[in-house]
């Protein structure tokens, strides 16, 4: 999981994205995942500029969706700790 943003119609917004296999999910190959905060229009067609700006944690494997759910909220917290320190 990393912490990083998104340029999109030359507009930055932040986000956490993951590369790897979503585990937790039974999930087989390898993606790349975004989670664009404060971002509510289609993507569909755009194009999208994505920038990591540090590491989070390594992908892991949890019980259940609940433990899941649970980390991406810290995550998300971190990430906007992260991203308020970093002049981008």
């Amino acid at each position: 999981m990393y912490a990083g943003y998104a340029i999109i119609s030359d507009k930055k917004f932040i986000g956490m994205i993951n590369i790897g296999k979503r585990p937790t999910v039974e999930g087989k190959e390898r993606r790349v995942e975004m989670n664009i905060f404060d971002y509510n229009d289609m993507l569909y067609g755009k194009e999208m500029k994505i920038s990591f700006i540090k590491r989070i944690r390594n992908e892991q494997k949890f019980k259940n969706l609940d433990d899941l759910s649970n980390q991406l909220r810290k995550d998300k917290l971190e990430t906007i700790k992260i991203i308020e320190n970093e002049e981008i």
